[in-house]
């Protein structure tokens, strides 16, 4: 019989190949252990975002381009794949990633690109017209000191197009006008009509390119499925070989060629899934793994496609709505660290961060140790949140100072996307002071 430990390794293992484009954000280093993954149906948009970014950094010319597909599509992992290709050609760019959904309003928008930009010159204190400057200063400066060119990648642009934030758009795209500037600002929208959301002087400045992102095949869905399930690292021992081989088999033999397989594949495309929802269905085939059922089978990945289904994510929605409160308040400390692209993190990183901020604000409920602990556990014990370190999930007791310091991810199955739009609407039952510290906070630095 397979070590329930073999079978961690190599799930884990798969299970990171398979997540590996959310890794960390554009301006930071991908991680060692992540392996690069292919794009399969994008090399048309990869290689026209490569060119009209490559001919800004040599010509120095400033521009704005929109990339426009669904969710999941693939925008943000051509956009770093692209940079990844420039960083080894040409000068590297200044990289400043805004998000609509966390930087809701102006001046949100401002501090974190004045943080990204010239968080040297930045008071932590400075006020928004501070910032506004130190913004405006830095951008009309760049050219002038010979700096690298910029990008300015603004991810859900049509969250951007209430009125306040119009200002800070209006200020970054001022600078592609100014005279021997080279800015570049890349929005990703999943609305073909987005430009219709802004305003006049916004339009004129946004609408130089637009690069689509169409639905994958059946064959780009293959090659993508066979790229992450059959490419993951090998290691030096027998048993963990022999199982992997075992693994890939039962992709390639039992589940692949089914005909339920086949069906749901035909019918997901014709539905328009992206390849994240894809990646996602495999995620949870991948993650029921165990001694009992070791490999994959066609009623495994049956059970992934259902739980996967377009309902999913409003059961995630409402699940976590419904944690008691110590829970909640763990979950958004996660959540935070996954907004700020942190590879791992601890419950004594958030239970510091949570006691700080009831320290803070009288209006925030402090949760004991021993009560923030045993809610950490039953987060584990609900799958909402897993151990970085699989080998760790095959105990079912820890002592309290290893939970404590046990490096954790939320469930790669969350739609984070979902949650934060959820969190931002309001839709999850979350004390205001709670909420608003996980949407506009500062993450309290390690």
């Amino acid at each position: 019989m397979i070590s329930a430990s073999t079978i961690a390794s190599v799930r884990g293992k798969v299970l990171e190949r398979l997540l590996s484009e959310n890794e960390s954000n554009l301006s930071n280093p991908r991680s060692a252990k992540c392996q690069r993954v292919g794009l399969f149906g994008l090399e048309k948009q990869e290689n026209e975002l490569y060119e009209r970014l490559k001919r800004s950094i040599e010509h120095c010319e400033s521009t704005s381009i929109i990339c426009i597909g669904q969710h999941g599509s693939g925008k943000h992992a051509t956009v770093r794949r692209v940079v990844e290709r420039l960083e080894n050609e040409v000068s590297k760019y200044d990289i400043v990633e805004l998000d609509g959904v966390l930087h809701n309003d102006a001046t949100s928008g401002v501090r974190e690109s004045v943080r990204q930009l010239c968080v040297q010159e930045r008071n932590i204190s400075s006020r928004y017209v501070e910032d506004l400057n130190i913004l405006t200063d830095a951008l009309r400066r760049r050219r002038a000191e010979e700096s690298a060119p910029l990008l300015v990648v603004l991810s859900q642009l049509e969250l951007f197009a209430s009125r306040d934030r119009q200002t800070l758009l209006y200020t970054l795209l001022d600078a592609i006008q100014l005279p021997d500037s080279c800015v570049v600002v890349l929005g990703l929208a999943t609305d073909a009509s987005v430009l219709q959301l802004f305003e006049k002087r916004v339009r004129s400045r946004l609408n130089n390119h637009q690069i689509h992102f169409y639905h994958p095949t059946e064959q780009n869905i293959i090659q993508a499925l066979d790229d992450r399930i059959l490419k993951s690292t090998t290691e030096d021992t027998d048993e963990y070989n022999s199982y992997y081989k075992q693994f890939t088999n039962s992709w390639e033999n039992q589940v692949k060629t089914s005909s339920q397989f086949q069906l749901a594949l035909a019918r997901a495309v014709a539905l328009g899934r992206p390849f994240r929802w894809h990646t996602r269905v495999a995620a949870h085939a991948i993650a029921a793994l165990s001694p009992v059922r070791p490999v994959l089978t066609p009623v495994i990945w049956q059970q992934a496609l259902i739980a996967q289904e377009p309902m999913s994510s409003h059961h995630w929605i409402s699940a976590i709505a419904a944690l008691p409160p110590p829970q909640l308040a763990l979950f958004l400390a996660y959540l935070r660290y996954e907004r700020d692209n942190r590879q791992h993190y601890t419950l004594n990183d958030a239970s510091n961060e949570l006691n700080k901020l009831a320290t803070r604000n009288p209006t925030v409920t402090h949760f004991p140790d021993p009560i923030l602990l045993r809610a950490h556990a039953n987060l584990l014990a609900s799958t909402i949140i897993i151990f970085i370190d699989t080998s760790r999930a095959a105990s079912t007791a820890l002592e309290p100072s290893t939970l404590h310091h046990a490096k954790i991810r939320l469930s790669g199955a969350i739609c984070l996307e979902d949650i934060w739009t959820a969190l931002h609407n309001d839709q999850i039952n979350t004390p205001t002071s709670l909420r608003q510290w996980t949407l506009q906070g500062d993450v309290v630095p390690n």
